[in-house]
């Protein structure tokens, strides 16, 4: 009995110290899960989220709204030539350093026109920006095109009204840019066409990127080393100018 008695001490003191280490594996294995879920999700609050830079509140919401609804925020840059339709142009430049700054949470896409306003809504061309589905559009309104046709402030509010007409019936969230496009020297009629522009973006509560203000005076021989040798579409030191402050709203 006394033998029994012993192993059965034995057999529980065992059980006991079985069932101790056991526990506080166990103690160790939930702290340890606890602490890598928390590093886990510290690191995770710390990742840079796309468009944190973007300092416009409703065009950050606009692209967050965007990425989150169908992957990506549409960006459409649309104008005349002067935005250039090659690799040193403003267009492709803009649309460069966006998509190297934001990767898969952006597309963009840029599309030029060469006729003046008159001919864009004659020939409907609104319907190439429709098809893109823009949530962001950068628009240089074909100023410098449609400069000394008839009304042309009138035609070219009358065109962009159209152009954001159809755009905001596709997408109701729509976020507008208008931009002039380059100075050019020695010009008299065309400076206050800027101005109107400027004017109208204001009364519509668009935003409005004043780049000339970055540019050498236009009346000054300075600005002629900012535009190509037509006189006619900023070179490269231009583009560099114009780019910037469009940029500037996306925190770029």
């Amino acid at each position: 009995m006394k033998y029994i008695g012993t192993m059965t001490l034995l057999v529980l003191c065992i059980g006991v110290l079985i069932a101790g280490q056991l526990h506080w594996t166990n103690k160790i294995e939930q702290a340890s899960t606890v602490k890598a879920t928390s590093t886990e999700k510290k690191s995770s609050s710390n990742e840079k989220l796309p468009f944190q830079e973007v300092q416009d509140v409703e065009l950050k919401e606009t692209m967050e709204l965007a990425a989150w609804n169908h992957g990506s925020a549409r960006v459409l840059i649309a104008g005349s030539d002067s935005i250039g339709t090659e690799e040193e142009g403003l267009a492709e430049q803009v649309s460069k350093r966006l998509e190297e700054a934001y990767g898969g949470a952006i597309t963009v896409k840029h599309l030029e026109y060469e006729g003046n306003s008159i001919d864009f809504l004659a020939e409907n061309k609104v319907e190439d920006y429709v098809d893109f589905k823009p949530d962001v559009f950068i628009y240089e309104p074909l100023l410098l095109n449609s400069n000394g046709i008839e009304d042309a402030v009138m035609t070219t509010n009358e065109m962009i009204d159209t152009v954001l007409e159809a755009l905001q019936a596709e997408n109701e969230g729509l976020y507008t840019i208008l931009t002039p496009p380059n100075p050019i020297y020695g010009a008299t009629y065309y400076p206050r066409e800027v101005d109107d522009l400027k004017e109208y973006a204001e009364k519509q509560a668009i935003t409005y990127v004043d780049h000339w203000s970055a540019w050498p005076d236009h009346q000054g021989e300075e600005v002629k080393d900012y535009l190509n040798d037509a006189q006619s579409a900023p070179n490269e030191e231009g583009v560099k100018i114009w780019a910037n402050e469009i940029l500037n709203l996306f925190g770029l």
